[in-house]
């Protein structure tokens, strides 16, 4: 490292330092920290009306939201609200289609330039793997020391780089032509003071190295997380752990750098035992960091199948109560209610819709029989096709077993002439005003298939398609279901169903 690479690696670790300062809770600095009052304010025409949410990133995962402020657009596009923050805030705001970001300091004020207004349209409301574009909120009163227009180009000069030589820096990597690169990005930021934006630096040329010619995970792991605070805010932080963390389970299995992995997760489902196996790598000393890390993994290995689903949901249970940081044990939570809500033997996500003809039906006016749950599209081919099926098995099987069709259509107009043109006699339900209903039952495609028990709870999560071999999977569930109501008879038992999920993946047989 020459002479001016040390004196930037100096003072970035000094200001690399405040910023950790700035970020530990009050009580472990033994020092105090000055909340200050955020404004932010704008024009939106477009958006007259509608109320802003300005929201900080929970930790782990979206749907932990931290509310900062909420403000009414008024009828001349005018809005402003007023935030209490106690360190620099990544801030988001959700615009239909795009997602909005913008770094926020105690006691600064922001005049906001929002894009006009776009819905969403139909087909993305439905789409489980709709991603709303993000975009970094123009801040127009900003000036050129302003953290969120450094970080901005910051972004795009790397970017450029990136575009302009990913040949070189992907498949002719060499260290030293790297790091003057890295020299040469940084140059432009010289006389910058400000924490927060060398720390987000520091991140981002992390997986430049890593990309480049640093293609070794512990060697990264060493350098940019062992001993280092867990730093939730900072999305540089957050998007390079995830990439060099990815899998980490299995790659200490697999590589053979942690032993007792596989049998704490297949034989004991120990969730105080893998955690312990963690701790012991020098890099996952830090609590959150290490419980981030875990239970990432685990979600990872459950939706993979790597990991045996019942052993995943029986770790993920642990970990809602012997997590020890409280913004993990929450995302933990969140977590495992939304993995083990569609796992086999838990009771059916509740709905309550309209049929054909407006009468609302929901769950329970359907106990006491089987139920061939299907979401469905009247422009999709196969739910075309496969409804017709569905009218024979309901009309050879209708003494145990029910249909129950959910339209996703947009315009229920369309399912409703589609099916009485054809004489479908069987519950149709309308869920264009409830997208929720196809998340809460994670529907990828149309269509798909549910089998509840008579109890209301799932008996196939999936079920396989009128078209494939769900009758013969059908006799199997009921010769099972029944087998059980005459053992539990005979016991003077509670009836109900319930299941085991095959086991398999990496660490099953």
């Amino acid at each position: 490292m020459n002479l001016p690479q040390a004196r930037r690696a100096a003072r970035l670790a000094l200001l690399a330092l405040a910023f950790v300062l700035g970020t530990m809770p009050a009580k472990a600095q033994q020092i105090s920290l000055d909340q200050g009052s955020t404004t932010l304010s704008g024009k939106a025409e477009t958006h007259a009306g509608d109320t802003l949410v300005f929201y900080a990133q929970g930790t782990f995962e979206p749907r932990g939201r931290q509310v900062l402020g909420r403000a009414v657009v008024g009828a001349d596009g005018g809005f402003a609200l007023t935030c209490e923050l106690r360190q620099t805030t990544v801030a988001y705001l959700d615009l239909g289609p795009f997602l909005g970001r913008v770094v926020l300091e105690p006691g600064q004020s922001y005049r906001l330039s929002l894009p006009q207004k776009q819905e969403l349209t139909e087909a993305d409301r439905f789409n489980p793997y709709f991603v709303p574009m993000p975009f970094a909120i123009a801040v127009s009163n900003g000036q050129q020391d302003e953290l969120n227009y450094l970080l901005r180009l910051f972004d795009q000069n790397l970017d450029n780089f990136l575009v302009d030589n990913f040949y070189q820096v992907t498949l002719q990597p060499e260290a030293q032509r790297i790091e003057r690169n890295i020299d040469s990005l940084a140059q432009p930021f010289e006389g910058v003071q400000n924490p927060f934006f060398w720390q987000y630096a520091q991140y981002r040329f992390a997986y430049l190295r890593y990309l480049s010619y640093q293609r070794n995970r512990d060697l990264i792991i060493r350098e940019y997380f062992q001993g280092k605070p867990f730093q939730p805010n900072n999305p540089a932080y957050m998007e390079t752990l995830d990439r060099i963390f990815d899998q980490h389970l299995i790659y200490l299995h697999v590589n053979g750098k942690a032993e007792g992995i596989g049998r704490a997760i297949v034989q004991r489902q120990s969730y105080t035992q893998l955690d312990r196996i963690l701790a012991q790598q020098p890099a996952l000393d830090n609590d959150s960091l290490r419980e981030y890390v875990l239970l990432r993994s685990l979600l990872q290995g459950y939706h993979s199948g790597d990991f045996p689903r019942p052993a995943a949901l029986a770790l993920l249970d642990s970990a809602t109560t012997r997590m020890s940081v409280p913004p993990l044990r929450e995302a933990a939570n969140r977590a495992f209610r939304e993995v083990a809500g569609l796992s086999l033997g838990a009771f059916a996500p509740a709905f309550a819709l309209p049929d054909l003809n407006g009468k609302m039906l929901e769950n329970k006016d359907f106990q006491g029989k089987f139920v061939y749950l299907n979401f469905v599209h009247s422009q999709s081919f196969t739910s075309q096709e496969e409804m017709a099926l569905l009218g024979e098995i309901r009309r050879r099987h209708g003494a145990i077993l029910e249909v129950v069709t959910i339209s996703l259509d947009e315009d229920f107009e369309q399912m409703r002439a589609f099916a009485r043109a054809r004489g479908y006699g069987w519950p149709i339900l309308d869920a264009s005003a409830r997208p929720d209903i196809a998340r809460a039952y994670q529907v990828k495609a149309y269509p798909t298939y549910y089998l509840l028990d008579p109890s209301g709870r799932l008996a196939m999560s999936p079920a396989a398609s009128p078209s494939q071999d769900f009758l013969e999977r059908m006799t199997l569930v009921y010769d099972g279901w029944r087998q059980r109501q005459m053992q539990q008879q005979r016991q003077g038992g509670a009836s109900g169903v319930g299941g085991q999920a095959p086991g398999g993946g990496l660490f099953g047989n």
